[in-house]
């Protein structure tokens, strides 16, 4: 009993489990510069160029275009998440993914994803 337990338990895993799973990586780092995950650039930036708003920027420096999806969340006093889809996003090619007015409460997040079905690169 136990071993078919382990055995219907690997199956499931194999068919069902985290094999295609993101976890999502937050555009803002510590220093101010953002983050870069395989090659992809995203970075929240306050008072883009003295416009009283918050931008999420990204870029992606492989060479061929890829499938990238960005959510920001919580949208508003109300929360709930939102989301913008790039199929594909181009090479090379800053892009402007979100804005929301600068000290916006509670602040939002932007948070590079990649859309179901898609194959995530490796960490590098």
């Amino acid at each position: 009993m136990r071993v078919a337990l382990v055995v219907f338990f690997a199956i499931a895993m194999g068919l069902f489990g985290s094999g295609n799973a993101n976890a999502g990586v937050l555009c803002s780092g510590n220093n101010g510069l953002g983050v870069a995950v395989n090659n992809i650039w995203c970075n929240t930036v306050p008072n883009w160029w003295g416009s009283g708003q918050t931008l999420c920027v990204a870029e992606q420096y492989n060479f061929a275009p890829i499938d990238l999806r960005f959510y920001v969340r919580p949208l508003g006093p109300s929360g709930g998440t939102g989301h913008a889809d790039f199929r594909p996003m181009q090479p090379f090619q800053m892009t402007k993914v979100f804005a929301w007015p600068d000290n916006t409460n509670p602040a939002p997040q932007c948070i590079l994803d990649w859309p179901p079905g898609s194959t995530r690169l490796r960490h590098h």
